[in-house]
């Protein structure tokens, strides 16, 4: 069993959403036509908007996966993730509430489209299906691996690669500059 944080740097973090999840978040940006259809919406935000988003969950869900395979590193794990979104709550908070202004973009932009709401929440919970894409890429890494990378996971969470406002500046001054 592994117990060195620094021991296997390529199979933990930074954090990266699959391609799939970037992929879908893509198609669905506008609730009508692809988002390369409508000039008035620059394709960088809406993949900043997922990937960063997907950043950002993949924390939480590496926790709850982490305590749902090896419960004895719950506790441990819940603290660590706990102490790192109250750390970051006003970041995690303004991203998240991306799917706002998504929303309010598209009551603007798209005409007669009375269900920009539906479409939002479409958006979020395709989001959340990486939570499963990560619990099996989880299991191929093998049972000592799968172990180790959730014994590991507060020392990671702690580190400054996990300040995502940071580390992901770029997007997330595209993100800040909105759709339009």
């Amino acid at each position: 069993m592994h117990t060195n944080p620094s021991m296997k740097p390529s199979v933990l973090y930074p954090l990266r959403p699959c391609f799939f999840l970037v992929t879908f978040f893509l198609s669905l940006a506008h609730p009508q036509d692809s988002w390369a259809q409508n000039s008035n919406v620059p394709p960088n935000y809406f993949r900043a908007v997922g990937y960063v988003i997907g950043q950002i969950r993949t924390v939480k869900w590496m926790e709850e996966l982490c305590s749902e395979r090896f419960p004895d590193t719950k506790a441990k794990n819940v603290a660590a993730y706990e102490k790192w979104s109250v750390r970051y709550a006003a970041f995690i908070n303004e991203m998240e509430g991306q799917f706002g202004v998504i929303e309010r973009h598209w009551q603007k932009t798209v005409p007669n489209n009375k269900d920009a709401s539906a479409s939002v929440r479409k958006l979020s919970d395709a989001l959340n299906t990486h939570k499963q894409a990560l619990r099996t890429q989880n299991s191929l890494r093998g049972e000592d691996t799968y172990r180790w990378m959730c014994e590991v996971y507060p020392d990671r969470v702690a580190t400054l690669t996990n300040d995502l406002e940071t580390a992901l500046a770029d997007r997330v001054a595209i993100i800040r500059r909105g759709p339009n």
